[in-house]
């Protein structure tokens, strides 16, 4: 379904249309995206987990 109806993919085939965004500029930036996000998991695998005394720091509710 989702590949079908992807929100992100509408709105940069919008962006191309317009001229406001390349082809090429998107995947530069779904790129760029993609090794945040990978950077970011691979530092949440390898860290150790936090003691439970900090379970609820910084908890707001």
């Amino acid at each position: 379904m989702r590949e079908k109806r992807d929100p992100i993919e509408h709105y940069g085939q919008r962006l191309i249309a317009r001229g406001i965004a390349t082809d090429e500029e998107l995947k530069a930036i779904d790129k760029q995206t993609r090794q945040v996000v990978n950077m970011a998991a691979e530092f949440a695998t390898e860290s150790p987990e936090p003691p439970a005394s900090e379970l609820y720091t910084d908890v707001l509710a």
